[in-house]
């Protein structure tokens, strides 16, 4: 439901501290971050930015889930529940905090490519956590950057091999038959980079009825198909036939027996099985007035889970969600660079509901196309003001739009279209000192409801049309010393959320 005179007021701190091997004096200089949309080093952009490295990532890591590697950034909550059919439960400085599956309120790509969706939804299940490479994170509403649903940022960029080849066999074991194995290789063949990964993984899992079982293929390829032009291709394949739900347990049982299932988990065979196929192009051309990039993807999804309950408790969604984006980045002289584009995403949905009737299928209760598409237009400029004194300023305009055309008759048409329009805007300020950098940012952002939070309580088709889209106004300070292989970072913020969706 929403109250439209429902106001959250969100104040924080937020400190990290490291020291890196003296090995690396200079590797934290060099770090460069691309999530603010142009490539800044880490150590000088004007708003909490966190940088989490290939070794942080693959090291000694499980790899069952990105919440391995996103344990040290202050401001974020990540829960991993085991439950393979439920997702992660993560929440960047509040935002996202609300959802019970899937993922809210922060924007998700991967090698440039969003996982997140049109309607702000995003799921981590198909991340090649062997493969990656850096995840970088933009802590607070980024709308200005991203559009809708950009309570935060989380950019996570793939391996891609270079000038040695690179080969890995990895095999891991451990308790509740956990097996895992994975094979990949990074090179050079000619003017071509590439990545080849392949892994499967398998769980029984410490509770009843919480098996899983899962596999990635992942690929990139780059090349230089002209001149100052480079072309990045990537294509990801995840499996995971079997996810089941053991679900919750009340005090007593889990006293008990902690490792029982719930008993109409197992009843209803409650947990999901999903396809996935990535497919993502990015070129990018060096003209002698900047830098233009262009991006395509295509994403084909099959889901469908079955939750403990008969009336529409088996749920089967086929998705086709693809788009594009245009972006140029400029400078003039020293003192001044921007970036411009547009981005365009859309997300087909036919969703079906069917009786669960002791985890077989039954009829057919509920029937709809569901189209998301969303258009935006963003602008961004920095400024050296002076030599110590820089100036960050971005506006962006978002068009979000619903369409539902009902396919289930029997109980009525409840077909229609809902939209959003939204403007989000940034500014940042910095100051370096002999010490490190001073900076200050404001922010805003908005968040549409998601195609699920729109269905209407009584559960026909069609809208809830009272819901609004959540906004957040996000202030901030703070004070970034990177230098040698030591890193200080000490942030307060305020953010003032309104319509938010409880």
């Amino acid at each position: 439901m929403l109250q439209d005179s429902f106001y959250k007021s969100l104040a924080g701190l937020s400190v990290l501290a490291f020291t890196a091997p003296a090995t690396a004096n200079d590797a934290l200089d060099e770090i460069v971050v691309n999530a603010t949309r142009y490539p800044e080093p880490a150590a000088s952009i004007s708003r909490s930015v966190s940088v989490v490295t290939r070794e942080q990532i693959q090291s000694a890591t499980q790899q069952l889930s990105v919440d391995e590697a996103l344990g040290s950034v202050p401001g974020l909550y990540v829960q991993n529940r085991y439950n393979f059919s439920q997702d992660l439960r993560l929440a960047l400085r509040g935002f996202g905090a609300r959802s019970s599956f899937g993922i809210r309120g922060v924007r998700i790509f991967v090698d440039g490519i969003p996982e997140s969706l049109p309607d702000g939804q995003a799921q981590v299940d198909s991340i090649d956590i062997g493969t990656t490479e850096q995840i970088e994170v933009i802590r607070g509403p980024s709308s200005a950057l991203y559009g809708n649903a950009s309570g935060g940022v989380i950019a996570i960029r793939s391996e891609l091999g270079s000038d040695a080849d690179y080969y890995d066999a990895r095999l891991a074991m451990g308790s509740y038959d956990f097996r895992q194995i994975q094979l990949k290789a990074l090179g050079e063949v000619d003017d071509y980079d590439y990545l080849f990964s392949v892994s499967h993984t398998e769980l029984d899992g410490y509770r009843d009825h919480s098996q899983f079982e899962g596999s990635r293929v992942s690929a990139r390829l780059a090349t230089e198909v002209v001149e100052n032009g480079q072309l990045n291709i990537s294509y990801n394949f995840n499996d995971q036939p079997t996810a089941e739900d053991p679900g919750g347990i009340n005090a007593q049982q889990a006293a008990l027996d902690p490792s029982s299932a719930r008993d109409r988990n197992v009843q209803f065979d409650a947990g999901e099985k999903l396809s996935q196929h990535r497919l993502g192009l990015r070129y990018q051309h060096g003209l002698n007035a900047g830098d233009l990039s262009f991006r395509n993807y295509y994403v084909w999804r099959d889901f469908a889970n079955r939750l403990p309950f008969v009336g529409g408790g088996a749920v089967d969604i086929e998705r086709f969600f693809y788009g594009g984006g245009v972006q140029f980045d400029g400078e003039r002289g020293d003192r001044l660079r921007y970036s411009v584009g547009v981005d365009i995403d859309r997300q087909d949905d036919e969703r079906r509901r069917f009786d669960n009737n002791d985890g077989v299928l039954g009829p057919l209760v509920f029937h709809q196309d569901e189209v998301v598409t969303s258009a935006g237009l963003f602008g961004q400029v920095n400024a050296q003001l002076a030599p110590k004194w820089s100036l960050t300023a971005g506006l962006r305009y978002d068009d979000v739009t619903f369409d539902v055309d009902d396919r289930f008759l029997a109980d009525g048409d409840d077909s229609g279209d809902l939209s959003f329009e939204e403007w989000s805007a940034s500014l940042s300020v910095d100051y370096s000192t002999d010490y490190g950098l001073v900076f200050a940012s404001f922010s805003n952002g908005f968040e549409t409801p998601t195609s699920t939070e729109l269905a209407n309580p009584d559960g026909s088709g069609g809208f809830n049309t009272a819901l609004d889209a959540q906004t957040s106004t996000n202030f901030e300070i703070g004070f970034r010393v990177s230098e040698d292989a030591h890193y200080f970072e000490i942030v307060a913020f305020h953010i003032d959320v309104d319509d938010e969706l409880i």
